[in-house]
């Protein structure tokens, strides 16, 4: 029997883990309050240890494909 699985909220930390349990066998269901999914209008950054992450879920050439590498960053504080 396939374990049934609820994640409240589609936002990164959602659809990634509703994507991985997925993977695994899962029946998951993703409740989002937001009538439709959409651009935030910032961007983010991955780290390495998420890049392994979205390697795993098979995402990152996706996510390489359709994203953005800065040649340069620039941090201000204060």
């Amino acid at each position: 029997m396939k374990r049934r699985v609820v994640i409240a909220g589609a936002g990164l930390a959602g659809l990634f883990a509703a994507a991985a349990l997925a993977q695994r066998g899962c029946a998951v269901t993703v409740i989002e309050r937001a009538q439709a999914l959409g651009e935030a209008g910032a961007g983010i950054q991955i780290s390495p240890n998420g890049a392994r992450l979205l390697a795993r879920i098979g995402a990152l050439d996706a996510v390489r494909r359709d994203g953005f590498a800065p040649q340069a960053a620039e941090m201000r504080l204060g």
